[in-house]
Formats: structure tokens, sequence, C-alpha cells
């Protein structure tokens, strides 16, 4: 499951750094399950805890910057001209 999730950064990025919309939406659903997974790692497997975890502090952190500032984002991106094209039909 991991091997298929490896170029979805990647792909996130190359849609922000075009301009497209798709890539918030994209940055969310990674960063979301980039928490989601490490959290269960930490507090599951290491039964370990937030506070002795710099690297989880780091991802919740941007989590909670990445997923307030999306809608801001995606409207700028739209506002600024890309349209996603419609099927023609």
């Amino acid at each position: 499951m991991f091997a298929r999730l490896r170029g979805s950064p990647r792909l996130a990025a190359l849609l922000l750094l075009a301009g497209r919309p798709a890539g918030v939406g994209l940055t969310c659903a990674i960063m979301a399950t980039d928490l989601t997974a490490n959290s269960y790692a930490v507090y599951r497997l290491q039964h370990s805890g937030l506070a002795e975890q710099p690297g989880i502090q780091r991802i919740a952190a941007f989590t909670a910057l990445v997923l307030p500032t999306a809608p801001w984002l995606r409207g700028r991106l739209r506002a600024a001209g890309f349209r996603a094209p419609r099927p023609a039909g």
C-alpha cells in the first residue's frame, strides 16, 4: 500500500507549482493520512506519546497549517484563472 503512495507528494507538488487547485486537495489528503499513520505508529507500536516524538510534533504542526489554509489557497488558485476542464458532451 505504501509503495503506491510514494509518488503522491511529488504529484501534489507538481500540481501546486502548475497552479492547479487539485494539488491543494491532494496535499490535504497526504497530510491527513501521514499524520494518522504516524500517530498510530507512535501510540500503538512504539507506546510513546506526542511529547517524546519531535517528528510527529512537526507533522502535526504542518498539518494544522495546511488544512485550515487549504480553502483559501484553493480559492486563490481558482481566482487566478485555472478552471478544471469540463467533459465534452
